[in-house]
């Protein structure tokens, strides 16, 4: 039995994936077996003809979309899969099959290590990718440690892949900031990124992907800008005094200290788990989804939150506030605002606004 079976399993006996997602993960995996051995649903074999070779493109293009959509919409729902689970990728389906440069290319993993300029106090980290997940993280080590898996093109085995992304890529490192360059622009196409920062500089973040997931934990920022066209955007326990998520197809999911935040997708939910020393401002617009607004409990900041929503419900639990809701005529729009207690004597004012087109809007404490 394979990882990805097992770890599928797991996840049903442990109750965190239904009975059909398990099944659709399995028939998913069932098909790429199929193809590696060779043979199809319908019985086809890949052909030795360019007429078999276009008909086993148009196959693992289906089984990719499959699988791709299934994991994504489990990820989406909250369930927390293992990294060989959420793996299951085209570049995997390939790599079985010795076809890796038809598509993705050959996948092939790089550590860079180090340490940053001396003195260095404010820091640029730049990633950008067309097809993979970027993630930034702060620890306490002193020095960095960035991670890459990276799909090869133009090879025909392993070894090649090798040696032309050690030959070729490069993270350039200098007093200002990091990112990568590269001999061959094909090879950035197709590249996932870990990367772990050290604490105490104070960082300008500017990450962006296409199809993929982005995650920035527990960065201290002066700026943070993050976008991804399909794939949800996570920023958990940052500190910045500007911070930019965007996404078209992908949740958003915000936590932290922030003085002026903006916050826009188009197809997904939006939650802000929000404190702030200082007050400030944050926008949270979603077309079609959910904004959901947690404040602390017991802060020193006031917070004022003004909700709106033209389909949807409006509605807050805080703990205190002060709620007034309006319904605008006899159409469907319905606003909703909520001050926490003290928020017109507060030293420090924090305004949220949060809107939704088709999807609710709830307010409540949270926790960061």
């Amino acid at each position: 039995m394979s990882e990805e079976r097992k770890a599928i399993l797991g996840l049903l006996a442990e109750g965190k994936i239904t009975a059909d997602e398990a099944d659709q993960l399995l028939d998913a995996l069932e098909e790429r077996d199929d193809v590696s051995d060779g043979t199809s649903r319908e019985g086809r074999g890949p052909g030795s003809a360019p007429a078999g070779a276009r008909s086993l493109r148009v196959d693992l293009d289906g089984i990719a979309d499959r699988i791709g959509k299934v994991v994504g919409e489990m990820v989406e729902a909250g369930h927390e899969l293992p990294n060989r689970v959420r793996g299951i990728s085209l570049t995997s389906i390939l790599g079985s099959l010795g076809l890796g440069d038809l598509f993705g290319g050959v996948p092939v993993e790089k550590v860079f290590e180090g340490s940053l300029p001396d003195g260095v106090s404010r820091f640029r980290v730049v990633f950008s990718t067309s097809n993979g997940h970027i993630r930034v993280s702060s620890w306490d080590q002193p020095g960095y440690r960035v991670c890459v898996r990276v799909g090869v093109r133009g090879v025909d085995t392993q070894d090649q892949a090798e040696r032309k992304v050690a030959e070729e890529l490069r993270l350039a490192l200098g007093r200002d900031g990091m990112g990568f360059d590269c001999a061959d622009p094909r090879m950035l196409e197709s590249i996932a990124v870990d990367a772990f920062v050290p604490n105490g500089p104070s960082y300008d973040v500017s990450v962006q992907t296409t199809n993929g997931s982005v995650v920035i934990e527990g960065v201290s920022a002066t700026a943070i800008e993050a976008s991804s066209t399909n794939g949800r955007i996570v920023l958990d326990r940052v500190k910045a005094a500007r911070a930019e998520a965007t996404s078209v197809n992908g949740s958003l999911s915000v936590s932290g200290d922030l003085r002026e935040g903006r916050f826009v997708t188009t197809n997904g939910s939006i939650t802000g788990t929000l404190y702030s020393e200082g007050g400030g401002q944050v926008s949270m617009r979603t077309t079609n989804g959910s904004v959901r607004v947690r404040l602390p409990r017991d802060a020193r900041t006031g917070f004022e939150v003004r909700g709106e929503t033209l389909s949807g419900s409006v509605r807050s639990s805080v703990e205190g506030a002060s709620v007034t809701v309006e319904r605008a005529g006899f159409g469907p729009e319905r606003k909703i605002r909520v001050a926490t207690v003290g928020w017109e004597n507060a030293h420090h004012r924090m305004v949220v606004e949060a809107r939704a087109l088709s999807g609710s809007i709830l307010i409540e404490n949270g926790q960061v």
